[in-house]
């Protein structure tokens, strides 16, 4: 059966319609929580029951899908839920230190391992974030500025 120019002009539409309503980025990216308590959902919308409760402002988390207005995202200790965009920032004020084989990370005076090292940090603990370049995060922590090697950190873009 032959397709017509129109029949193939309502399939293409159908499809753009079908796919703008979802984003399906490949690119995961962070955002955290703009209060102090945020509902995480089972599903895209207020009618789907909450999964569970982030109780800490800033909270980083990892969003991998979109729908409409909501964000299918995971915290650092791998719980799922959806989030509401009213509910979430891009602005990055935490980051949570990962675990490392010692139980505990190290943070320099500067951006290099051969600078003085100022603290231990142990994995979970969520810190401020300044900035990060390809290798290192400028942090803010026992009100001192102190660099941390990316690799031990969860929540940065």
């Amino acid at each position: 059966m032959k397709m017509t120019s129109l029949n193939v002009r309502a399939c293409l539409c159908f499809i753009f319609l079908f796919f703008s309503k979802f984003s399906f980025a490949s690119d995961s990216y962070f955002v955290y929580t703009k209060f102090q308590v945020v509902n995480l959902r089972v599903g895209p919308g207020k009618s789907y029951p909450i999964s569970w409760v982030i109780k800490h402002k800033g909270e980083p988390l990892k969003v991998y899908h979109k729908v409409d207005n909501w964000l299918k995202c995971k915290d650092y200790n791998g719980d799922e839920g959806w989030a509401h965009l009213s509910n979430v920032t891009k602005r990055s004020p935490n980051v949570v230190i990962k675990s490392s084989d010692r139980g505990y990370v190290l943070l320099y005076a500067r951006s290099d391992e051969s600078s003085r090292k100022l603290f231990r940090v142990e994995g979970g603990r969520r810190i401020k974030l300044k900035k990060c370049d390809s290798a290192w995060c400028k942090v803010y922590v026992n009100n001192q500025d102190a660099w941390v090697l990316q690799e031990f950190v969860w929540g940065a873009n």
